[in-house]
């Protein structure tokens, strides 16, 4: 099945336009979690090598503990892979142990990479990531969907369309970041046609997604498009019709929900709302109902977000 049909069969049976971002900072954690794996620390500079195996198998079950709160709410999941590359091979381990009960709880899993390179390099990133689930030349970590990273041209995001093709997998490409200094490239004005730098890479965006698309009518190619940029959001959507925004930066960065209203599509879809922080670490670490927490910040958030999908749909 197409990778979009997937994931808004996902957003409509929850009510939901929710992602949920897993990015474990251990010093956050639920601090009996901690004890229990004998970590004492109070940032992530005092792990050494000799405790990335306890570390990691935090992580697992801290990461397990967030599934658990969050797979009635949130239509997907995002590991973002630096949080556990950090830790070498246990790192490797816990991403894949979390994609795997990800999955066995029914999420929607994405893997925010960030990856590419030239063509024969991108293959081998696609095949780790967006491969097939199983059988010979299946993926070592199968997730839904992967973020890419366009810097290199068609022939570095080719490989990917067609995996997404073969797969029924996604691609979210980066479009316009979230981060503070994305202006620094992502606004320059090319002379040859007086675009932004973002607006050439979307118009590239729809040309490579016009090949993968689903019942829907939209593509396995998706944008990343920060939360934080409302002024851009409405010409990007005009520019990417058929592409869904994966849009972090809600919450902790300061996007609001009233930022994202132009990137949904008239009947509520098309867009999926990335926050880590802000749901993750809810509360002190001495909470005793911890995940009882996240579960209302993620509620919280999705009514947070339905709330203008609505006056939208309505309008």
């Amino acid at each position: 099945m197409h990778f979009v049909d997937r994931l808004f069969d996902k957003m409509l049976k929850l009510n939901s336009r929710v992602c949920v971002g897993l990015d474990p900072e251990l010093w956050k954690f639920p601090r009996r979690l901690l004890e229990k794996y004998d970590l004492r620390i109070t940032s992530d500079q005092e792990l050494d090598a000799y405790s990335f195996e306890r570390a990691t198998n935090c992580i697992i079950e801290f990461n397990k503990m967030v599934i658990d709160a969050v797979c009635d709410y949130a239509a997907a999941i995002k590991p973002q892979s630096a949080h556990y590359e950090r830790f070498g091979y246990y790192g490797i381990r816990a991403l894949y142990e979390t994609v795997k009960y990800a999955k066995e709880r029914g999420a929607i899993v994405i893997l925010d990479a960030k990856r590419n390179d030239i063509g024969s390099t991108a293959e081998k990133y696609a095949r780790a990531y967006i491969g097939i689930d199983k059988g010979a030349g299946c993926a070592a970590i199968p997730c839904d969907a992967l973020t890419v990273n366009p810097y290199l041209g068609s022939d570095g995001i080719q490989p990917f369309v067609d995996y997404c093709s073969k797969n029924g997998k996604g691609i979210f490409v980066l479009v316009k970041t979230s981060n503070e200094s994305s202006s620094e490239i992502q606004d320059l004005r090319l002379r040859e046609d007086d675009l932004a730098v973002a607006q050439k890479v979307a118009l590239l965006v729809k040309q490579w997604g016009n090949y993968v698309i689903g019942d829907s009518g939209y593509s396995a190619v998706g944008a990343v498009v920060g939360a934080t940029h409302p002024r851009d959001i409405s010409t990007l959507r005009e520019t990417m019709p058929q592409s869904t925004f994966l849009m972090p930066g809600y919450g902790a960065q300061g996007g609001k929900a009233e930022n994202v209203v132009d990137a949904f599509g008239p009947n509520g879809l098309g867009a999926l709302i990335s926050s880590s922080r802000g749901v993750l670490y809810p509360c002190s670490p001495d909470t005793e109902d911890f995940q009882q927490e996240i579960e209302k910040q993620v509620r919280i958030m999705r009514d947070d977000i339905n709330r203008i999908i609505s006056r939208k749909v309505d309008s």
